[in-house]
């Protein structure tokens, strides 16, 4: 017995080979999250009704959204995010065309639908247009050092538009939302959400705390942890998506639950190509070097998921498709990033691996 468990590999290398090999098959445990949304929707939906105490307002998934954006801000290193204003020309544009070309490019299928007669539902827009609003991804750095990138301007952008988003979003979300569902409410409610004591509370708080424990913990503590750290927000991002799939795919017939969720991947693969295509030309303009490429790529092209879910579900049904397209958008941008990430990495298979490895930025 002595020698088997000298033979046992010590906790903390056991946690990091698991982060891995669900870092390595994340876009297959997504996809199962959506085949068990479908085919097993009860405990998700259950997960999704669960409240702190009766009538207080206060659900169960948005704390666990706001521990999802803490864990990301852990994975935040605020001497990087200074070095990124070095070059604010380049950060600039980025932030510009991150708040200008996902509106454009949801205004402009908002009326491509109009004109066909509205073939898109006006709920799935809705929730394209919340994606779009949102700041950078929190994993674009981890994938940006997969492909290596310059990873102090990722930070940049994910903090910049963190900060950026929610000022632009306030003026042009709440017309996706009256005619998403007319109810005036709720477009007054993204208002007050994007920009107000709740963003503040849910989103930036949380944020900041996990900036703050990682100053607390120092490098040597973070980087003992990052094990922990990549799994629970890996695991945390898919027990999510699972619950909010159920809840949105529970009104939807069975016989159209397929068309509804290949709309909703459609609508995501086309604001996620474009928003890609976006950084990656802003590059070209800039003559930038492949090191910066990769970040603009990155941080122009993903959003944060947990963000848009958690604004989403404090003024929306659970039970609304609304979240169709954010939690695609996940599933939509993962195997977009995984596709440059090759093409920056073709010829050297062993970057990436070590590279996404040495980041604990959770896979939002």
């Amino acid at each position: 017995m002595p020698q088997q468990a000298a033979h046992q590999p010590p906790p903390r290398v056991a946690v990091e080979r698991v982060a891995q090999r669900v870092h390595d098959y994340f876009l297959g445990l997504l996809a199962l999250c959506y085949a068990l949304a479908i085919a097993a929707p009860r405990a998700g939906v259950w997960l999704r009704d669960l409240e702190f105490g009766a009538g207080s307002g206060v659900s169960v998934s948005q704390v666990l959204l706001a521990l999802l954006l803490a864990i990301a801000g852990v994975g935040i290193d605020p001497t990087r995010v200074r070095e990124s204003l070095l070059r604010p020309r380049l950060l600039g544009g980025a932030l510009l065309a991150k708040l200008i070309v996902p509106v454009g490019v949801v205004t402009t299928i908002g009326w491509g639908s109009a004109l066909l007669g509205g073939v898109l539902p006006a709920e799935m827009l809705l929730g394209l247009a919340i994606v779009a609003a949102m700041p950078a991804a929190a994993s674009c750095p981890a994938w940006t050092q997969a492909s290596a990138g310059d990873v102090a301007l990722a930070l940049g952008v994910v903090v910049g538009s963190t900060l950026l988003g929610p000022w632009a979003g306030q003026y042009w979300l709440p017309y996706f939302a009256a005619a998403a569902g007319g109810d005036p409410e709720v477009a007054h409610g993204i208002g007050r959400a994007v920009l107000g004591s709740y963003f503040l509370l849910w989103v930036l708080l949380p944020s900041a705390v996990g900036v703050g424990v990682r100053l607390v913990l120092g490098p040597q503590r973070t980087a003992r942890l990052r094990p922990w750290i990549r799994l629970a927000g890996s695991g945390l991002l898919l027990l999510l998506i699972y619950a909010f799939a159920s809840a949105s795919l529970q009104i939807v017939e069975a016989r159209s639950a397929g068309e509804r969720l290949a709309t909703a991947i459609m609508l995501a693969g086309v604001l996620c190509v474009a928003a890609f295509s976006t950084g990656w030309l802003i590059a070209k303009l800039a003559k930038a070097s492949r090191p910066t490429t990769a970040a603009l790529v990155y941080g122009v092209g993903m959003h944060n998921n947990g963000v848009a879910l958690l604004l989403a579900d404090t003024v929306l049904p659970q039970e609304s498709t609304v979240f169709l397209p954010i939690i695609c958008y996940a599933l939509v941008q993962h195997v977009l990033a995984g596709v440059v990430d090759a093409l920056f990495n073709r010829g050297n298979a062993t970057n990436s691996d070590e590279a996404v490895s040495a980041t604990g930025v959770p896979e939002q």
